[in-house]
This record gives structure tokens, C-alpha cells and sequence, in this order.
């Protein structure tokens, strides 16, 4: 069937997204700067790469989609993105939190980065001033690598089996969050106590094996009864 998702920034499969800072004023090294992200913008971390350090960190460039890596920026913000889709209303606020920390502390080192590069390159030292803009790229990719894996462990811990856990306090496992009034009603939680025993007293599905004999008779029972608890999505298909 022909037609188009409509796509915003924001789609669950952006493999990486950009904004790009010319500045005019400033030496060409240092005014071009991209702050990319690898993985969807809601997810990732906006870090500086400057066009004049003629070389763009490891991290961003190695690795493959269909081999996981923790050591590729980009699976590390994928698996981020897609664990937070399990609980997103209450991861959001962890990876919103460890975003602007990390970006906050790249706005704040911009300012004296670029004079300092400015400064080598009004004294002719353009090899210092590029080295002095890649050292800072490839420090930011790697501190923003160390924040992302340990944010992916840290959500794991913090909402495994949909729980709210507190990471490093045994005490504190296994907190219920339950789920909105609201979805309750909605799905009819409410009902399902009082509707299920004379559903299930009414159907007897395996009534027209009862008369089987010998193995024959309990195999072909024993399939339905598979079967029957197969379609309430307890096991898998054999």
C-alpha cells in the first residue's frame, strides 16, 4: 500500500542527528563546530567535534549495526534509547538529568578552548591549535561514552522486572509502581476478578478428548492443553 510515515527529528530509528555552529567571526578551525549525536536527539548527548581538528574521535566512526559493542558510541546510546522505551515516563527523567550535566560541562569549557586555539593560531601554531581542538573532541567522545554505559547499567538496575529499585541499597529492590487509574479503567483491570471464573468454568476446550485411551488418548490431550495455555502467551510455540 502506497503512503509515508510522517518523520520529525524524533523517530525511534534516527541513526544520528547534528546541529552545526558556524561562526564568522572566528578562524575557520575553530567557528565550524558540530555538535553530534549518535543515536536519536531525545536519547544522546550533543558533544563537539570542531572542523579543525581534522579528525573525528574513534568511537563515532568504528563499529557496525549488526554487531553490539559497548565500545561504540553508537550502541551505546541504542541500547539507552530502546531500554528506555520499556518504562520511558520514569527513565526520561534519569537520561534528561545525565544529558545537561554532560552538555552543560561542554558549554562551560567552549569559551576558553576556543581563545586558547584562537590565540595559537593569531601566533602562527596551527599544528598546536588543531591538536588542542582533537584532544578536546576525542576527551569529550570519551567522557561521554564512560556517562552512557554506566547510564545503560544504571537503568537495568534501577527498573529491572518494571520495578523502581535503588542501585546499590538491597533494602530497596523490587519497589511496585503499578500502573495509572486511568489505564486501569481503560483495559477493565477492574472487571477481570469477577469475569474470569465463569469464563473459565464455561469453556472446558478439552472436554472432546476426555474419551481418548492408552498414550495415543494423553499425547493428543497433553497438545491441546499446550495449546490452550500456548494462546494465553504463558510458552512458545513448540
Amino acid at each position: 500500500m502506497p503512503g509515508a510515515w510522517e518523520r520529525p527529528i524524533s523517530i525511534y530509528r534516527v541513526n544520528y542527528c547534528h546541529i552545526t555552529q558556524l561562526r564568522a567571526w572566528l578562524p575557520d578551525a575553530v567557528g565550524g563546530l558540530m555538535w553530534f549525536a549518535p543515536h536519536v536527539p531525545h536519547t544522546s548527548v550533543y558533544a563537539p567535534v570542531y572542523s579543525g581538528a581534522l579528525h573525528v574521535p574513534d568511537t563515532y566512526t568504528n563499529g557496525s549495526m549488526a554487531a553490539y559493542d559497548r565500545g561504540v558510541m553508537w550502541w551505546a546510546h541504542s541500547f539507552v534509547s530502546n531500554f528506555a522505551h520499556l518504562k520511558w515516563s520514569y527513565m526520561i527523567v534519569d537520561i534528561a538529568e545525565r544529558q545537561a550535566a554532560l552538555e552543560a560541562g561542554f558549554f562551560e569549557a567552549q569559551p576558553a578552548l576556543e581563545a586558547k586555539a584562537v590565540a595559537a593560531l593569531a601566533a602562527g601554531d596551527e599544528a598546536g591549535a588543531r591538536a588542542l581542538l582533537r584532544a578536546h573532541s576525542e576527551d569529550a567522545a570519551a567522557a561521554t561514552l564512560r556517562a552512557w554505559r554506566s547510564l545503560g547499567d544504571f537503568l537495568v538496575t534501577k527498573y529491572n522486572n518494571g520495578y523502581v529499585n535503588t542501585p546499590g541499597d538491597i533494602e530497596n529492590v523490587g519497589t511496585p509502581v503499578g500502573y495509572p487509574t486511568w489505564w486501569l479503567e481503560a483495559v477493565g483491570f477492574g472487571r477481570f476478578p469477577e469475569q474470569s471464573p465463569t469464563k473459565c468454568k464455561a469453556a472446558k476446550p478439552h472436554a472432546a478428548v476426555a474419551s481418548g485411551d492408552g498414550d495415543a488418548g494423553a499425547d493428543k490431550k497433553l497438545r491441546l492443553l499446550r495449546e490452550q495455555v500456548r494462546q494465553l502467551g504463558a510458552v512458545p510455540a513448540a
